[in-house]
């Protein structure tokens, strides 16, 4: 591969990296911003309305969208963490083009004078541990897919999947005996 081009195609992916990142982030950073929104306002109307059981039914709709919400939310970022991690594949492939993959004594100052003289690369030597038990690229996004930013990611929309249901099941709950006490009433006078 013409020099150039593994330069140009290693700036992509290696700005391709921050990008899927950042979009991972805003994903989670949105989501979770509306979750919150339709949190809050459910909880609201339970507080100001929880006697009827109408009103009780039309907020079973809130915690019922957080689940699909949440759902949408670890789908979506999933996916730009995937992105994410298929261009740090991409990105260590052309690492050795570049030379990046291992470091030569600099001839016009003399190995004394380099930054941490033990490292082997250019690269952080975590990053060549990482993708060593690792024979494909899509080994090395199965194994990793899961893990840094977005473990933390999924496992808070799994969190806010649990309470949401937790939540509907109670406010279901309330609605049937806010029911049944209307239905008692009807029957008692």
């Amino acid at each position: 591969m013409d020099q150039k081009l593994a330069v140009e195609l290693y700036k992509v992916h290696v700005g391709g990296q921050s990008e899927w990142l950042g979009l991972h982030q805003k994903h989670c950073q949105q989501f979770l911003v509306l979750i919150s929104a339709v949190s809050a306002a459910s909880l609201t109307a339970l507080h100001y309305f929880g006697g009827d059981p109408v009103v009780l039914c039309a907020i079973c709709m809130g915690p019922a969208l957080n689940v699909i919400l949440a759902i949408t939310a670890i789908k979506l970022c999933s996916r730009a963490y995937k992105r994410f991690l298929e261009d740090v594949t991409i990105a260590a492939k052309l690492q050795p083009l570049l030379g990046l993959s291992k470091r030569e004594a600099d001839g016009n100052h003399g190995e004394d004078t380099q930054v941490f003289g033990d490292d082997v690369a250019y690269t952080p030597s975590r990053w060549h541990r990482a993708r060593a038990d690792h024979g494909t690229a899509d080994e090395f996004v199965r194994a990793y897919g899961n893990r840094g930013a977005h473990l933390y990611v999924t496992v808070t929309f799994g969190a806010l999947i649990i309470a949401n249901v937790v939540l509907l099941v109670v406010v279901a709950f309330a609605a049937a005996a806010a029911a049944l006490r209307e239905v008692q009433r009807m029957f008692v006078v």
